[in-house]
């Protein structure tokens, strides 16, 4: 059974940004197109294996069921709910962000 997977508005105008930083402010549309495609990848392995990722460390991310995928230098934070059987795509941060204090 498939998870269903819900992008919330700001994992979308996270990875809207993340997109354009790759393409316009790089200079580096291939850049965007190989996230944006490492994106659909993971995209698809959550929606078969919601738990392949490991959980958030922080203690009160965990708390709630954070979970991160780490997709090239970003990372994706996501929970999953298992009685509604669905992914929430939570935000979007770049790797070194201090993403613990920005949930």
């Amino acid at each position: 059974m498939a998870y269903k997977l819900v992008e919330t508005a700001l994992a979308q105008a996270d990875l809207d940004a993340i997109l354009s930083y790759l393409a316009l402010s790089l200079e580096n549309p291939a850049a965007a197109t190989a996230f944006a495609n490492e994106v659909e990848k993971c995209y698809a392995a959550l929606e078969q294996l919601p738990y392949l990722y490991e959980q958030c460390r922080d203690p009160r991310l965990s708390s709630k069921g954070y979970r991160k995928a780490i997709i090239k230098h970003y990372l994706l934070i996501y929970r999953v709910d298992e009685a509604q059987k669905t992914v929430y795509l939570l935000r979007f941060f770049y790797g070194r962000q201090n993403y613990e204090t920005l949930l």
